[in-house]
């Protein structure tokens, strides 16, 4: 990875900007790229690393002018010339309230603080998540982080070569750090589009990375929140976690991952407890033999003699650590964490015989 992506993690001020993935970009949309829907799992797993996301999203007017339905006699990719230079036609695509318009059913767009709407304005496209095409109509995205204090933004999404490129060298030419994750996005490729925007947003000052690098060089914010981010889909898929599925969370070995986890898991109890809600870390179960005194453990097997310290320290559970009690204990404290995050009770049995 080039130098100036990496650095030492800094969650408040690092973003990731997801851009555009929609369903009209996505294979059987109006305007599919190529393997569009590639990027969506890449981009989950990046999501729950990053403390700060934005989400745009391409939203169309009918009729827009960018569609080469509103020009009689144009077909769509060509171009032509409009107030504010060149613009390629496209096919209708992303309009406003439609189902192309909505984000692809498997993002994870929960953890986004902002989704920016771009392209809405009839007369004009808008390719970049800074700037409308004219290159001077702001979408008010460099005020909102400038005054959340952001400095590095990365980029993932659709497409590569046009609203990733345009947004890339947007931030730069703002004043801020950018980063093209480059494994998640795909481009569209018009006649070489793709050579050329890479070249472009390299000397605009754009650096490249790929994923498994991002998370190499510690780029997380919390690890409570990335912890809870990889609980939530299990849950929602009624299943247990197991440690295998939390160790790619943290970029150390395996005995360093481990501490790290427990303290992230003991947050989260803490953190559910005082909101009243069921414990999400339930979700989670402990390696048999590897319990740590006072520490909840996440592995393969039964919940360790740490969790149910921490239950009796909040005042959840008042019985021996192992044994009918405890299990009972446990099995209530998660069916309630299904059933509360997005399972119903009864997968509970289920659950248990998919995991891991």
């Amino acid at each position: 990875m080039d130098p100036s992506a990496s650095g030492p993690p800094d969650p408040d001020r690092d973003i990731l900007i997801v851009i555009d993935v929609q369903n009209d970009f996505c294979p059987g949309g109006a305007l599919a790229v190529p393997e569009g829907d590639a990027v969506v799992p890449v981009i989950n797993r990046l999501s729950a690393r990053f403390a700060h996301v934005v989400l745009t999203q391409d939203w169309h007017p009918p009729g827009h002018r960018s569609f080469a339905s509103s020009h009689p006699g144009r077909a769509p990719f060509e171009t032509i010339e409009l107030g504010y230079g060149a613009q390629t036609l496209w096919p209708d695509h992303c309009v406003q309230g439609s189902r192309g318009a909505a984000f692809h059913a498997d993002l994870e767009a929960g953890r986004a603080e902002l989704v920016l709407r771009k392209g809405f304005r009839p007369e004009i496209d808008s390719y970049s998540a800074f700037f409308e095409n004219d290159r001077t109509t702001p979408t008010g995205l460099t005020g909102y982080l400038r005054t959340r204090g952001f400095a590095r933004v990365f980029l993932v999404g659709l497409a590569t070569d046009f609203c990733v490129h345009y947004s890339a060298v947007d931030a730069v030419r703002e004043g801020f750090a950018a980063v093209v994750i480059e494994d998640a996005c795909r481009g569209i490729d018009l006649e070489g589009s793709l050579a050329a925007a890479r070249q472009a947003m390299a000397e605009a000052g754009v650096r490249f990375a790929r994923a498994e690098q991002v998370a190499a060089c510690g780029m997380t914010a919390s690890l409570p929140e990335a912890v809870r981010a990889a609980l939530l889909p299990l849950a929602r898929a009624g299943r247990t976690i197991t440690y295998r599925d939390l160790t790619g969370l943290v970029p150390v070995p395996p005995p360093h991952a481990i501490h790290k986890l427990t303290e992230a898991l003991e947050d989260l109890v803490r953190e559910d407890h005082a909101a009243g809600r069921p414990l999400i870390a339930a979700l989670a179960v402990s390696r048999v033999g590897e319990s740590v005194p006072g520490r909840f453990v996440p592995g393969e097997g039964t919940p360790g003699r740490g969790f149910f310290q921490l239950l009796s320290e909040l005042g959840r559970y008042d019985g021996p650590d192992r044994g009918p009690a405890a299990a009972e204990a446990h099995a209530a404290e998660l069916a309630a964490a299904l059933a509360y995050w997005g399972a119903a009770p009864e997968d509970l049995a289920e659950a248990d015989e998919a995991r891991i």
